[in-house]
Parts: structure tokens; C-alpha cells; sequence
């Protein structure tokens, strides 16, 4: 139990630098203007992406997960649905 409890607190005593992966090339990173065409697809493989100004200064503008998508999805449909009903269809 004290060994537990001298991890736990070395690592809430861990820098955020120490913990971060280094790997660049490896992070789903987009541009802010990116085709959503691009975005879907890269969602398809990641359950986010990391939106960014651009890619060389890689200042965050958010983050865009799986759920925006679904919930992106379903406003398509049902944005469909309603133009279809709208002009008679």
C-alpha cells in the first residue's frame, strides 16, 4: 500500500512535457479549413483529430471526436429528410 501511494504521487508530480509523446508525424492533425471530405476519412481510423491553425506553428484550435461526427451525420440525414419533404420529394 505505501509503494501505491509513492507512484501515485510521483506521478501527480510528473510534468505535462514528461507524459507527452513526441511523435508529431504520428498525431491526426488538420488545418482549421480542412475538406470535411479529408476529416471523415481520417475519422474513420482515429477517434479524433486536432484542429490547428497551421501546420507549422500548430496553434490548437480544437479538437473534433467521433461524436461531432455521428452527430454531424445524423443532422445531414435528417437535414435531407426535411429538404426532401419540403420540395414535395
Amino acid at each position: 500500500m505505501a509503494k501505491e501511494n509513492k507512484l501515485i504521487k510521483e506521478f501527480y508530480e510528473l510534468k505535462v512535457s514528461q507524459l507527452m509523446d513526441k511523435r508529431v508525424w504520428d498525431l491526426p492533425l488538420i488545418v482549421e479549413n480542412e475538406d470535411i471530405s479529408h476529416v471523415l476519412s481520417i475519422l474513420g481510423a482515429r477517434n479524433h483529430i486536432w484542429v490547428v491553425k497551421d501546420k507549422e506553428k500548430k496553434e490548437l484550435v480544437g479538437v473534433i471526436t467521433e461524436h461531432e461526427n455521428a452527430r454531424y451525420k445524423i443532422y445531414s440525414a435528417w437535414y435531407c429528410t426535411i429538404s426532401r419533404r419540403s420540395n414535395g420529394k
